[in-house]
């Protein structure tokens, strides 16, 4: 009776948790930890009520703690998988919200209204944000707002503090500019600003060499 308790309990919950994962839909709100840690003791102590009892009514104690604690104990273990993966990656540094990750679901189901919705929101609680401006950016782009899709990225530019990031997203910016405003004027002022910025260094030689392909060009 314990070991069917204690598969159905914490197997139950890391194959639930696995399924959270790879649709990757996490709430992480501290209101909802409480509750759901609140819930986790309660049904602990009642599964280990159960499993003390092993009597026929123990049966009527340990399946429904298993279905409800199993979720809760799902939901602890995805989060911080997911935050330990972060941290190994280094995106802990982005300061992501939780809304990305239910905007990139929608993406994937090919629902990019919902996921302009999603990154709106996001924008609009924490506007500070560079990464949400960018993934803004880039969805106003897939939905066929290119000038709202270059707007978004030239403010999440100025917000940026890390030359490599910010060289990244200015080279973007310029490909955009070029490709489908045909703006070689924008485009080299982009440029010409993160070649002065960081003047003698790896990213501001590799914007002069940039801009200097712009001018051949005829830009």
């Amino acid at each position: 009776m314990v070991t069917v308790a204690f598969v159905l309990l914490y197997g139950g919950g890391i194959a639930a948790g696995m399924v959270v994962l790879k649709h990757e839909q996490l709430r992480d709100k501290g209101a909802f930890h409480a509750a759901v840690l609140f819930w986790c003791l309660a049904m602990g102590a009642l599964f280990h009520y159960a499993c003390g009892a092993l009597t026929p009514d123990a049966i009527f104690g340990v399946i429904p703690a298993g279905l409800l604690y199993g979720p809760c104990f799902a939901y602890f273990f995805s989060v911080w998988v997911m935050r330990a993966r972060a941290w190994g990656v280094g995106d802990h540094k982005l300061n992501l919200e939780p809304t990305f990750d239910q905007a990139e679901a929608a993406e994937k189901r090919g629902d990019l209204p919902a996921a302009l919705r999603l990154y709106q929101s996001a924008a609009q609680g924490n506007p500070g944000n560079a990464e949400t401006r960018r993934r803004l950016g880039e969805a106003y782009l897939k939905s066929g707002d290119a000038d709202s899709g270059i707007a978004e990225m030239r403010t999440a530019l100025g917000m940026i503090e890390d030359p490599e990031k910010k060289m990244v997203l200015a080279f973007r910016v310029v490909d955009l500019l070029i490709e489908l405003k045909a703006d070689s004027f924008n485009s080299g002022l982009i440029l010409r600003e993160l070649e002065r910025d960081y003047s003698g260094t790896r990213v501001g030689e590799l914007a002069k060499a940039r801009r200097a392909r712009l001018v051949a060009a005829g830009g």
